[in-house]
């Protein structure tokens, strides 16, 4: 199946901390940018300014974590294999997570 999103590795722009960029552009023609109140502590509708750069911090890094979740389920799937370990809550959360972002209905 091929990537259902944009693939890494993304960055925040250097010049303002609420875009989001792939290879020093933006990830869409219009770029990615992560809206806010503009200094409003509550707009009711945008986060603030300090939240807009907490969430492009976390997109930019989305594609390294699902690579990183991806490879720790193989690893522990060969694990329990060995040591006959039966699935668990945990390891289904994070395949439900893995099949949402590759747009599987979870």
């Amino acid at each position: 199946m091929s990537a259902a999103y944009t693939p890494g590795p993304w960055r925040v722009s250097p010049n303002s901390p609420t875009i989001i960029l792939k290879d020093n552009r933006p990830i869409s023609h219009d770029g990615i940018s992560i809206g806010s109140a503009s200094g409003y502590t509550n707009s009711g509708f945008f986060p603030s300014y300090e939240e807009a750069i907490a969430n492009a911090r976390l997109m930019a890094v989305a594609p390294e974590l699902l690579d990183a979740l991806q490879w720790a389920i193989k690893f522990i799937d060969i694990y329990a294999a060995k040591a006959a370990g039966p699935a668990t809550p945990e390891l289904n959360r994070a395949r439900a997570a893995i099949a949402k972002v590759l747009g599987a209905q979870a």
